[in-house]
């Protein structure tokens, strides 16, 4: 199925749990792929209280908080749930990319960082 996809869109794999949001959406319309045979759809993002699961038993799906982009750059997605499939667009793996941004804490002091350095 050829979705032509927008900023902040969440696609979702029918097959298994991987959900992403589109970062940046490729110029044509495109077929999205998942696990063997299955195409990403346009969905919901899932409700606050649903349990994230951060990777899979196989650890061969997207990575949650990951951007993936094509080889071509034309698309990138940001994965907010792990799955087991690959992601694919028009048939090509898309690469896991690093966004140049810290993980969520780095660089921040606790209070007990700042009590050691009074010291």
């Amino acid at each position: 199925m050829m979705l032509t996809l927008k900023v902040a869109q969440v696609l979702g794999c029918p097959r298994c749990s991987t959900m992403a949001i589109v970062i940046r959406p490729p110029t044509t319309a495109g077929s999205l792929g998942c696990c063997p045979d299955s195409t990403l759809v346009l969905t919901r993002p899932l409700p606050c209280g649903v349990p994230i699961t951060r990777s899979t038993p196989e650890g061969s799906g997207p990575v949650i908080g990951r951007r993936y982009e094509d080889v071509l750059g034309e698309l990138e997605l940001l994965c907010i749930r792990t799955g087991r499939g690959t992601l694919t667009y028009l048939g090509r793996n898309l690469r896991a990319v690093d966004s140049g941004i810290p993980p969520a804490g780095a660089g921040r002091q606790t209070t007990k960082d700042l009590e050691l350095a009074q010291r």
